[in-house]
């Protein structure tokens, strides 16, 4: 009998140890939760051959329909042109392979081999030539690419293997003669067969190849090989013939998939292989037979994908599977069976490739916080998901309460749960299946359980037995209530029962006694309610009771009272307080229902508030738990908070970190010994050690992903400013006209890409960063000339920035009229003309010098004849001399007038106006008299205190200096207003130039437009300008409102009518900035109006509005509403002006011609 027990315990020790090892083997992947991207999500197509993330961090997936980039946002999807010979080959993408210098090769079925230029976004061909069957790819359905340590590439197709081999300076590939290894017949140093599957040089440098018949190793030197083949008669032989993939992990092991064959390692020192198959008697064992994707995690965790089986993980280490098949009644289980590629990304995300799936992935890095929940086809699983309690035995043993699903045991280690049920028919069954509380008795193995409408048991976790304590109406020694929410053992032994209506029962362990505190509204020492919701007991022995509306409560051991605190009429928001705790300062935190996170001073009885303002996700907290740094964590109706008293912030944490969902349940939160963290929901419970939940510094990687002139994409062209792709260009060109530039971007993110915060700035424009939170965007509107530096910069889910990036530098080139060499050449000729004007007045009056001079001589020659008439004479000639004098000087001045007006123009009249006053100016200056002044202060600086007392001169200098200010300063205001003047005129000949030249060159073609969509663009374009403003924008359009424009030219009509009436209201306050559009029609035109409520315009201006050069404005010069009322003459509409007067505001109404319908 004796031995017939010990086999018994024997046989229960194994059976506990084969537990053992399923319980590690289930430890490696629970709560591995799947992700699911399809053609909902734009997805090409759901069957994904291949997956690869490029180095610059994109996605890609090979589909029966085209080849798919992906950026977590959305995807660029390239399909085949049969006009465009740069677009790739076929849809039917079978391989994907990026080299070692970061070139994509693409290999397509029936269609060769693409190289994907990244710069010019399009793809280079390498097919199979029938009139170059040597030179060129032995076939074009490609099944597989690899490039060797020696930078070769081998090709696995349909006929055969093919070697492209690199040559050249500029690394070009090319197929010469003899690099095509076939299947011979009768050679058995030939390849094992024609169709080549797998490809792989391993860390030894051998070159595997395997194909649809047999594995081989390339001899490289020879260009023979060595086959294995299945012997049915040698264990030790591979598995299967039919080779699907290849792969060594990071310990040098190798790996081979099989059709058929399962999963197979080649042992290199016994050259022999050991195979892993299916066993229907297992369920441990792989998932199946038919391999067809290999992959080695992060941990060193070996993913198997099968055709249509499932997935299995293998732990090399342990020799043991994980298998993941999908349950239509798991949404988070894997989406399809057929597995037809793996991919680990830089993030630690599995990526996998479904047949009719779609792609899958698993986020296991950040997978800190876990989730269990029901599971209706797994009868392990938890059997309610609204979780209301937990405990931890002194034995380990972990319990959960539900709210309808009984009691559960949970096996920590394998993520079992195994369920104590009501049984209405027993009445020593566990009294209710709503389990709302639990503490631990004294005896071992004994707990307290407290359930809803099912009064206190103890249960005994020995013999699985129940005591049952409930209400009795005959015995006041009994429970007040037998609806149970709350349960607390004391540090003196006791157990505090708080009931729903019954007050609160304090149950003596060793008697079991019950004592009765109810609320008596005639004494003040009573309790306050008795709905009660929570206990605590602080470092000082004191016991908190936070009731339903009953405020806060105190409970005074030595005199058995209850000190009350009216929450109600104090600064709290709600009376509820459903969970209590003292931190680690001995600082008394209360948790309320809507009144948020409430410090209560235990001294000055005074509050202090937290709520959703401050951070919090919500403001009615469920439970509460302190970790071993002093954080507080906080369960709410929306999600989970972990909060830091010192610095009184908070860190939010949602479904996208793996929460059981955004509500939790109240009470329901416990802290094991081991430090884990337990909060129940209403999806099951969340479990997670504190220490390991920490804020990622790893930011994601930067691109622009679009590039936007006037709303529209530029396409990459010699003929366009955008030479390459966006993401691979540095700088941007671009003419001074390109109004309106937009640039689009992405941080390459893909499992919590919801969470991730931008930020930008434009150098040389900007002064500040734009924080535009999950904007992909950035807008600029006429960027005056000049070099500018986009810059951006991202922060992950967890708020941390990274550094910021130097996106893209664009160049805004000036017109020719506002160019350096342009000024230089018009001041050089300006210059030139008034140097060649002075020379040639001097000359003029020098050779009228020189006549007057013979005429002199002349005369006084007669003078020496006519004595009798000298006076006369004399007196003829100096009137004779300066009329001449006179002459020639007007002379000269129209001559240089005339010059200057032939040159120049009129407008430059008022310029040598300015010129000539300055001159005058500088002529008339009293600088020499006050240089003379100083020189005789130099003169006399060795005698100067008697030169200035003694000397009449110096006497009179210091008066002469004092008066000198004046003049002086007269002087120097005269000179700065003409020297203004001259700037505003020139400024005037650059912007009617500017006006003109626009105007001249500005496109003529007309096309169809709906009034509104080009409104709705122009406030796009303003959004920041309106938001910096604070301006209200009001809009009311016509169903009909399609007419014939120049697109770019009304728009600029529009941006001037939109910059003037923002102008106009920049005096009010924001609430009454406000900017009316509308559109509507009258039998044969369309009309659109733009109004404002600013500082309108006089009467006596509204004819002048339209007018060059007629402005109101302080710094302006009137070109915007000329210029607008030219384009939309020549687009055969019209403009006009409608204000009540000054102060009243303006309407601008444009009338186009309707399209006929």
């Amino acid at each position: 009998m004796e031995v017939q027990r010990l086999k018994v315990r024997c046989s229960f020790f194994l059976l506990l140890l084969m537990l053992s090892v399923t319980v590690s083997r289930g430890q490696v992947l629970q709560n591995t939760e799947f992700h699911q991207l399809t053609p909902v999500d734009g997805l090409s197509q759901r069957s994904v051959y291949a997956i690869l993330q490029d180095e610059q961090g994109y996605m890609w997936f090979a589909t029966q329909d085209g080849l798919n980039k992906y950026n977590g946002y959305e995807f660029t999807i390239y399909t085949h042109n049969a006009d465009d010979r740069y677009s790739i080959s076929s849809n039917e993408v079978r391989t994907l392979y990026e080299d070692s210098k970061g070139n994509l090769w693409v290999g397509t079925l029936g269609r060769g081999v693409n190289l994907y230029d990244r710069e010019k976004d399009r793809f280079i061909r390498f097919q199979g030539d029938i009139d170059r069957p040597q030179e060129t790819l032995s076939d074009n359905s490609i099944w597989d690419i690899y490039e060797d340590n020696n930078g070769n590439f081998w090709v696995g197709t349909s006929w055969g293997l093919n070697l492209m081999e690199r040559t050249g300076p500029k690394d070009e590939h090319y197929l010469s003669k003899d690099t095509h290894y076939v299947n011979k017949k009768n050679d058995s140093l030939s390849i094992s067969s024609n169709n080549v599957t797998a490809i792989y040089e391993d860390s030894r440098g051998n070159l595997w190849v395997g194909t649809e018949d047999g594995l081989n190793i390339m001899n490289r030197q020879t260009g023979q090989f060595k086959r294995y083949f299945h012997d049915p008669d040698n264990k030790n032989s591979i598995s299967a013939n039919h080779i699907t993939t290849i792969y060594e992990d990071s310990k040098g092991r190798l790996w081979i998939g099989t059709d058929g064959g399962g999963l197979n390692y080649y042992n290199y020192k016994e050259d022999t292989f050991s195979s892993y198959s299916h066993d229907n008697t297992d369920p441990n064992s792989i998932v199946g037979d038919r391999i067809y994707a290999i992959e080695e995690d992060y941990k060193g965790l070996l993913w198997i994908g099968t055709s249509n089986e499932g997935l299995s993980v293998f732990d090399r280490a342990k020799e043991q599977f994980h298998n993941f098949k999908y349950d239509k009644y798991n949404p988070k289980s894997i989406h399809k069976n057929g597995i037809l590629s793996l991919f680990e990304g830089d993030d630690r995300t599995m990526w996998i490739g479904t047949f009719s799936g779609g792609v899958n992935f698993v986020d296991r890095d950040k997978k800190k916080i876990e989730h269990y929940k029901n599971n209706p086809n797994d009868s392990t699983s938890l059997t309610y998901n609204t979780v209301r309690s937990f405990l931890e035995t002194s034995t380990g043993t972990f319990l959960i309460g539900t709210d309808g699903g009984g009691l559960n045991i949970f096996d920590r280690d394998n993520g079992t749960f195994s369920a104590i049920r009501h049984n209405p028919d027993d009445k020593n069954s566990i009294p209710s299946d709503v389990v709302l509380a639990m503490e631990e008795h004294q005896k071992k193995n004994h707990v307290w359980l407290g359930t809803y409408n099912g009064g206190v048991s103890q249960y005994n976790l020995a013999d699985n037995t129940f005591k049952h304590y409930q209400h009795n109406p005959d015995d006041v020694n009994s429970l007040s209530s037998n609806d149970i929410f709350e349960l607390y053992k004391s540090s003196r032994g006791n157990l505090w029962i708080g009931t729903n209506g019954g007050g609160v029962n304090v149950l003596d362990p060793q008697t079991e006694n019950i004592r009765r505190y109810k609320e008596d509204p005639g004494d003040t020492t009573s309790i306050g309610n008795n709905d009660i919701r929570s206990f605590y007991e602080d470092s000082k022995g004191n016991i908190w009771i936070g009731s339903y509306g009953g405020n806060l409560t105190k409970f005074n051991r030595s005199k058995e009272e209850f000190q009350f605190f009216n929450i109600n009429g104090g600064n709290l928001y709600s009376s509820v307080i459903q969970c209590m705790l003292e931190d680690q300062q001995q600082r008394l935190w209360l948790g309320t229902r809507g009144g948020g996170l409430k410090l209560f001073n235990r001294k000055t009885h005074k509050l202090t508030t937290y709520s959703k303002e401050d951070g919090l996700p919500n403001n009615v907290i469920n439970g509460m738990l302190t970790d071993n740094n002093g954080h507080i964590w906080i369960s709410t109706n929306d999600g989970l908070a972990k909060f830091d008293p010192d610095t009184e912030k908070f860190t939010k944490y949602g479904i996208k970190d793996g929460l059981q969902s955004r509500e939790f349940s109240e009470g329901a939160h416990y802290k094991d010994r081991q430090g884990y963290m337990y909060f129940g929901g209403a999806n099951g419970f969340n479990r997670f050690h504190p220490d390991s939940i920490t804020a990622t510094d790893k930011v994601p990687q930067l691109v622009l992903t679009n590039f936007q002139l006037f709303n529209e994409t530029v396409k990459i062209g010699e003929n366009t400013p955008l030479k390459k792709h966006i993401s691979q260009t540095e700088q941007i060109t671009l003419p001074y006209n390109s109004s309106v530039i937009t640039l689009n971007y992405a941080a390459l993110e893909y499992s919590a890409v919801k969470g991730v915060r931008y930020a930008y700035k434009l150098e040389g424009f900007d002064s500040k960063w734009n924080l535009v939170g999950k904007k992909r965007s950035a807008t600029y509107t006429n960027l005056d000339p000049g070099e500018y530096h986009f810059k951006l910069k991202t922060a992950n889910s967890d708020g941390v920035w990274g550094a910021e990036k130097d996106a893209l530098t664009l160049v805004i080139v000036p017109p020719f009229w506002r160019t350096t060499w342009f000024y230089l050449i018009s001041a050089i000729l300006i210059i030139g003309v008034v140097s060649a004007g002075y020379r040639y007045r001097i000359r003029s009056i020098q050779e009228q010098n020189k006549r007057l001079e013979e005429k002199v001589e002349l005369r006084t020659k007669e003078l020496n004849k006519k004595n009798d008439d000298l006076q006369k004479a004399l007196q003829d000639l100096k009137r004779t001399r300066s009329e001449l004098i006179e002459k020639a000087h007007k002379a000269g001045m129209a001559d240089l007038a005339t010059g200057v007006i032939h040159n120049i123009g009129n407008i430059l009249n008022s310029i040598n106006i300015s010129t000539t006053q300055i001159a005058e100016t500088l002529n008339n200056s009293k600088l020499p008299k006050y240089k003379r002044a100083n020189a005789l202060l130099k003169e006399h600086k060795d005698n100067l205190e008697d030169f200035l007392i003694n000397d009449p001169r110096g006497n009179k200098l210091l008066d002469y200096y004092l008066k000198l200010e004046k003049p002086l300063e007269n002087e120097h205001q005269n000179l700065k207003a003409h020297c203004e003047r001259l700037t505003q005129k020139v400024k005037l000949i650059t912007e009617v130039i500017d006006t003109q030249q626009s105007f001249a060159k500005v496109g003529r073609v007309e096309e169809s437009a709906r009034l509104r969509e080009i409104i709705k663009d122009i406030l796009k374009i303003q959004s920041d300008s309106i938001s910096r403003h604070e301006l209200t924008i009001k809009t009311e359009f016509d169903d009909q409102d399609e007419v014939k424009v120049q697109k770019s030219k009304l728009m600029h009509i529009l941006v001037n009518l939109f910059k003037n009436a923002k102008e106009a209201m920049a005096h009010k306050p924001p609430s009454e900035r406000i900017i009316w559009i509308e559109t509507w029609q009258e039998e044969e035109h369309l009309y659109l109006s733009i109004a404002d409520n600013g500082s309108g315009i006089k009467k006596e201006n509204l004819g002048s509005v339209f007018t060059q050069g007629f402005t109101t404005k302080d710094s302006g010069h009137g070109f915007g509403l000329h210029s607008s009322a030219n384009y939309i003459s020549e687009m055969g509409g019209s403009i006009k002006v409608k204000s009540d007067g000054q102060g009243k505001g303006a309407t601008f109404i444009l009338t186009f011609t309707k399209i006929d319908q």
